[in-house]
């Protein structure tokens, strides 16, 4: 072969090496199970997302969301089930959501949902939204067909603050979905507003 056909080998081999790579970043950005970004994504999304919000002023919304009693569906039907009610709960919120907006799973059953562009009112309609069709959804039994129980998340929103850490919004998020569990679950709950300190 002349040096021209050599030349255009290695070009096609380091095409195909950079579309493997590719591939396996993005492989490792995703949650296995469910398809959807995984906690190691949604943190490098959650800082561009911030960045950005610092850079052109813009809002930017987080939402903190738990499968109500899961470890007792997993009890009682199976993991796999469990599985399967994961699986599906990724599905509705690819489902519900736009564009920027990032959906991941963040740790056993818990789930994020990163909602740049939106302000608190804007988030817990997207939540609302997902809440209501996650308590519709009808999940079936692989094994016997039988439809379960009604599946139910609890939901918690914050939004970002100029100036604070990426940490500092999860724990708001965070703080409000507990508020959720502890009115009853399957609920929105949104992040208390910061009470004004008097000037001492």
């Amino acid at each position: 072969t002349n040096l021209f056909d050599r030349l255009q080998q290695s070009k096609a081999q380091i095409d195909q090496l950079r579309s493997d790579l590719e591939k396996s970043r993005e492989a490792e950005m995703r949650d296995p199970l469910t398809n959807i970004a995984n906690r190691r994504k949604f943190v490098e999304a959650l800082h561009q997302s911030i960045e950005r919000s610092r850079r052109h002023g813009t809002r930017l919304a987080l939402a903190y969301l738990d499968i109500d009693l899961f470890k007792k569906i997993n009890d009682s039907y199976g993991h796999l089930f469990g599985d399967k009610v994961l699986r599906a709960i990724a599905q509705i919120l690819k489902h519900n959501l736009k564009g920027k907006d990032t959906a991941a799973r963040y740790g056993g059953e818990e789930f994020v949902v990163l909602l740049p562009d939106t302000q608190i009112h804007g988030a817990r309609v997207v939540a609302e939204q997902i809440r209501s069709a996650i308590e519709s959804a009808r999940i079936k039994r692989s094994d016997n067909n039988e439809t379960v129980a009604t599946i139910t998340m609890s939901f918690g929103a914050a939004t970002y603050r100029p100036g604070e850490a990426a940490c500092d919004l999860i724990a708001r998020a965070d703080a409000a979905l507990y508020e959720s569990k502890q009115q009853g679950r399957n609920r929105v709950t949104i992040e208390a507003a910061t009470p004004h300190r008097n000037a001492a």
